[in-house]
């Protein structure tokens, strides 16, 4: 797989900002700051049999209806349970 190195320019073309987005990541930072938030380790499962981990997120800022948890697992040998490729 061949690298391609951007410019700046050319990068900031690409990659459009969302101010939106930029405040909410910003108000985010602001509340773990102020320990506001809960933002435990993340948890890390290896799965030796079928090649690969699992990697549990999770965030909760006070105030918010929601909270937010993310699960990624990588297992090769189950793809069709998790057709995630990685190089």
């Amino acid at each position: 797989m061949k690298v391609k190195i951007l410019t700046e320019k050319e990068l900031r073309q690409a990659v459009g900002v969302n101010l939106e987005a930029v405040s909410a990541i910003e108000a985010g930072f602001s509340a773990l700051a102020e320990n506001r938030a809960a933002m435990p380790p993340i948890m890390h499962i290896e799965v030796p049999e079928h090649q690969g981990d699992v990697d549990i997120k999770a965030a909760y800022v006070q105030g918010l209806d929601h909270m937010a948890v993310k699960v990624g697992a990588f297992l090769i040998t189950k793809r069709s349970v998790c057709p995630t490729v990685r190089p």
